[in-house]
């Protein structure tokens, strides 16, 4: 079974009071017919806390992320009815729009730069049992093969899994941004002594 959570969370420059938040809570509920409206103002911390039960230590994860520069009626469909092919109870799609400040933001000044695109995807094959988890990187793989045709052809460097490869690490940089922070390897790491995670190599390792 397949459901839609619609979450939002009101900070930066437009929480201006908690009244402000309620008047734009009270907007969007004019807008949607929801089942049940669970909306409060909250510390940071407890919002942090609300995916906890969702994400315990130790679980295995893989991950594919992707910027959508839009998302059509088939590309909903699309997503849907592929999130209904996983088969674990932690694996995820958390689908984020994009917008307001960051757009807003000169991207020249950006090491992780943002492009033009109005949706990003979460996709998390989790699972505690190594054999299930074989097939949830399966399904991962094949979302986003199935949601490619939308793509902006970048992701957050840093949600991006060793299997990707440089190009993907180089394009999700961009050309620029990547040669400035190949300059900053060489410079401060120029043996990729910290290579973990989505590692850029100093020039040396390019040759």
């Amino acid at each position: 079974m397949s459901g839609i959570v619609s979450a939002g969370q009101q900070a930066g420059e437009r929480a201006v009071s908690v009244d402000s938040g309620r008047g734009h809570q009270r907007g969007r509920r004019r807008r949607v017919v929801a089942v049940t409206a669970l909306v409060a103002p909250m510390p940071h911390v407890a919002v942090q806390q609300l995916i906890d039960p969702a994400n315990p230590w130790g679980i295995n994860e893989y991950a594919k992320v992707d910027y959508q520069r839009e998302l059509p009626d088939e590309a909903i469909d699309t997503m849907v009815d592929k999130a209904d092919e996983a088969r674990s109870p932690f694996t995820q799609v958390i689908l984020c729009p994009l917008g307001g400040a960051v757009s807003r933001m000169d991207k020249r000044t950006m090491a992780l730069p943002v492009p033009d695109a109005n949706w990003m995807y979460f996709c998390l094959a989790k699972s505690w049992d190594p054999a299930e988890q074989d097939n949830e990187l399966a399904w991962a793989r094949a979302f986003m093969a199935a949601m490619r045709r939308w793509s902006a052809g970048k992701a957050p460097a840093n949600f991006l899994d060793p299997d990707e490869g440089t190009a993907r690490l180089r394009a999700s940089y961009g050309e620029e941004e990547f040669r400035r922070l190949v300059a900053l390897k060489d410079k401060y790491d120029p043996e990729n002594v910290f290579s973990l995670n989505a590692n850029i190599p100093p020039s040396a390792h390019h040759a």
